[in-house]
């Protein structure tokens, strides 16, 4: 037991001279069984290390107070894994919308969690999303289609197309109501699919386009799942779970909160063929695409971890080769944590046995988006 002490101790100690370039200022864990408290603000990984006359070591000005008596008092069951150690260091989740999820799709993610015992990692996403989340005549953005969401207050969380991105906007939706060949015959069969929902562009205001479907549906983003994991008891590695199961899963559970289903699709008239002819109200077509995924389902596509591009430089220039961090990490039996940047991601990853699940070329190539990022933050 003091072997096993002393060598989580040691991982926690490490962990810390890394803990600045991971989360930046304010490093706090909340988690009382932990009984690990890094006081606030920033923690130099070159600052000196000294002892107070507590003996708990000391960095800079600031003090580490460590206890571990109700983690080794506790059955062992209820000991934590090297996950759990590294994820104290996280913030926890106090306000989901601002990480882009609604909250009954956040209390979704922990069930799913704790009644599978998985290791979750949902993408941080546009904040402005949840306004459109449960509304009627909206839907999630489905794969295919690349552009990226408004954050603008005016169509808030909606693939949108204005200025010179309008052009483009034509050229994205002809492709998808005609893929062409160049396409795996994966990605064709999926466009295909989608190419039978006759998506347009839709005029919101002068110069300003958003994405419907044939039965007026406007698009807004959709939840993308970075990884999806599972450690049984023992297990040095974590298995990664496959979006043939997790997809599934995961949509029938968050239809359950009654944000999502078919009844808040939109239907439009249409023309009359002749004379006398009735309108018929045209809905929307339920196409199953990959997954069994249908257009009111939220999770569209499967995880970017498993993504067979995610460490090619050659597809669409590299731009999402590598990691996508944030992410929510949603846990069994315990509180959801944000992880902002790449390194935090590498470090929990690395935890589950799934560190060379990138290249190295892929692994830089995330933290130069962190750096990006964080100068268009400001920060």
């Amino acid at each position: 037991m003091k072997t096993a002490g002393k060598a989580i101790v040691a991982e926690i100690w490490t962990f810390v001279g890394e803990a600045q370039a991971v989360l930046g200022d304010g490093i706090v864990s909340r988690e009382p069984s932990m009984a690990v408290l890094v006081r606030h603000r920033s923690l130099s990984a070159s600052a000196p290390r000294a002892q107070t006359r507590g003996g708990a070591p000391e960095i800079g000005n600031r003090t580490l107070l460590r206890s571990f008596s109700s983690v080794f008092g506790a059955p062992e069951s209820c000991k934590p894994s090297g996950s759990d150690l590294i994820g104290a260091f996280f913030p926890e989740v106090r306000d989901f919308k601002s990480l882009g999820l609604d909250p009954l799709e956040a209390v979704a993610f922990q069930s799913l969690a704790d009644q599978n015992g998985f290791d979750i990692f949902v993408r941080t996403g546009n904040a402005s999303r949840v306004a459109n989340v449960g509304r009627f005549g909206m839907r999630p953005k489905p794969a295919g289609v690349y552009q990226k969401t408004n954050k603008a207050a005016s169509f808030p969380g909606v693939v949108l197309y204005h200025g010179e991105d309008v052009e483009k906007g034509k050229k994205d939706v002809r492709n998808i109501r005609r893929p062409h060949s160049t396409h795996s015959k994966r990605a064709l069969r999926g466009l295909r699919a989608l190419a039978r929902e006759r998506l347009r562009l839709d005029k919101l205001a002068p110069g300003i386009f958003g994405v419907r479907d044939s039965a007026g549906n406007l698009i807004y983003g959709d939840i993308d799942i970075h990884g999806v994991y599972r450690r049984a008891d023992g297990q040095r590695r974590a298995d990664r779970v496959g979006g043939l199961t997790f997809v599934p899963l995961f949509n029938a559970k968050l239809m359950e909160t009654g944000l999502y289903g078919p009844s808040l699709l939109a239907h439009r008239n249409v023309a009359p063929k002749g004379p006398g002819a009735r309108k018929p109200a045209r809905k929307t077509p339920m196409v199953t695409k990959r997954y069994g995924v249908l257009p009111h389902h939220p999770i569209q596509h499967g995880a970017h971890d498993a993504w067979a591009k995610r460490n090619d430089t050659a597809y669409a220039g590299g731009v999402n080769m590598g990691p996508l961090p944030g992410v929510i990490h949603f846990q069994p039996n315990a509180k959801p944590r944000h992880i902002p940047t790449v390194a935090g991601y590498k470090r929990v990853l690395e935890s589950l046995g799934h560190g060379r699940n990138y290249t190295e070329a892929a692994w830089l190539n995330g933290h130069k988006r962190d750096t990006l990022v964080a100068r268009h933050a400001g920060r």
